[in-house]
């Protein structure tokens, strides 16, 4: 699990949706993420790496935007996976896409059966004292605001205080309709990776994340997520060490 505060939230390491083809995801030198530590394995237990695919079908689909944000209307579903009656107002999210649901296609639609199949490449070395280690923090954040008095849109007032901007990250939307380049959806976002010892978060500093969705319509089952790779600033790795 990741070093964050949300366990049975957010236990992942790594969380990339569809602009996962044009995202720039790596660990940049001397820094390296520690995994199969004995000390951190609790006994009779064994460390294992798990990828989970969620995968959405939009072929034929009725509302292809409305299936990928998980629209409960159009997946027929009142209950979650584990038969638990949906509040009235959960219009949408992954509590209505779960494993085997089917988003609703247009009258007439007959979708051919596929194979697929999916390729990754994870880059490891053996861990010695030249590696600083570093830590994956994934945060589960509620933006909580109000409306402003005179505004008549969703302006919103938020409870924050001005700082400086950590890291902006941006979409690229696909043109075509080749694999990686679906026109319509985001095939790529930037990343922000700053030279070694550059970004420092001091104690007690309060980190502000926002994701800004278009609000010409409404949306449902979006996600804004945002891991953080931090190294303890004492930590440096040792150059007697030959790699």
């Amino acid at each position: 699990m990741n070093s964050g505060v949300c366990d049975s939230a957010l236990p992942q390491y790594f969380g990339l949706g569809s602009e996962t083809r044009r995202t720039s995801t790596y660990v940049p030198d001397p820094y390296g993420i520690e995994v199969g530590d004995p000390a951190d394995i609790p006994d009779g237990y064994e460390e294992q790496w798990v990828l989970n695919v969620h995968a959405i079908d939009t072929r034929g689909a009725e509302d292809k935007l409305g299936c990928t944000e998980c629209r409960c209307d159009l997946y027929n579903v009142t209950a979650d996976e584990y038969g638990r009656a949906l509040p009235l107002n959960y219009i949408g999210g992954f509590r209505c896409c779960y494993d085997s649901t089917r988003c609703r296609v247009k009258e007439g639609f007959e979708g051919v059966k596929r194979s697929l199949f999916l390729r990754y490449t994870v880059k490891y070395v053996d861990w010695d004292a030249s590696i600083v280690p570093a830590k994956i923090y994934i945060f589960d954040v509620t933006d909580i605001w109000t409306k402003a008095d005179e505004s008549r849109g969703l302006k919103a007032r938020h409870n924050c205080l001005g700082g400086r901007v950590i890291c902006s990250s941006n979409p690229t939307y696909g043109t075509g309709d080749e694999p990686g380049n679906e026109a319509g959806y985001i095939v790529g976002m930037s990343t922000c990776y700053p030279s070694p010892g550059s970004g420092k978060i001091a104690a007690g500093e309060t980190l502000t994340l926002e994701s800004y969705y278009s609000s010409a319509q409404r949306h449902t089952g979006v996600m804004g997520l945002f891991y953080l790779l931090i190294s303890d600033s004492s930590a440096k790795p040792d150059a007697t060490e030959v790699r």
